[in-house]
């Protein structure tokens, strides 16, 4: 962990967006962050933003319910595998992450929901944290609305998504 990134800029090497001889581009999920830096991101996001709006790493229960969209199947389109292939990046289909949004999203709009790159979910423990999603390696069966990895918190294998919560 080296603490928060001047301004949120990528270092020298672009760790945070690499992927072995893979570089993504502005358009590539952020990758091989640890949820320190995810929460050291919102922190930031948080310093200039408007009253009431807060930034933050959702909770399990959220990103299962934005995955799910609503329903109840495996995946967020639902239950049929043979349909998976047109909303993730999964079984190493394409060798590293894919650019966001490069195919269909669930039902309310999301993109990448399930592969692709996993996604570190809030969490208070000092040894492990939650990460959802799936990885774009993973088979089908890993990338499950249900699915679930803990890592340790400084552990650079996931990325992150962020939730803003605004009050009324």
């Amino acid at each position: 962990y080296l603490g928060p990134r001047e301004g949120w800029k990528p270092d020298n090497a672009g760790t945070w967006r690499s992927v072995g001889e893979h570089r993504p581009s502005d358009n590539h999920p952020v990758v091989n962050t640890c949820a320190l830096d995810a929460e050291a991101f919102c922190r930031w996001l948080n310093a200039s933003a408007p009253p009431g709006t807060t930034y933050r790493l959702p909770t399990e229960a959220e990103w299962e319910f934005a995955c799910r969209a609503g329903g109840d199947g495996l995946w967020g389109h639902g239950d049929d595998e043979r349909e998976l292939v047109k909303y993730a990046v999964f079984g190493n289909q394409k060798g590293a992450p894919r650019p966001v949004a490069g195919l269909r999203p669930n039902a309310f709009g999301l993109y990448d929901m399930h592969g692709n790159h996993a996604e570190w979910c809030a969490g208070t423990g000092a040894d492990l944290r939650p990460v959802r999603g799936g990885k774009f390696v993973n088979v089908a069966g890993q990338v499950r609305s249900a699915a679930r990895e803990w890592l340790p918190p400084r552990s650079v294998e996931a990325g992150f998504r962020v939730l803003r919560a605004i009050a009324e």
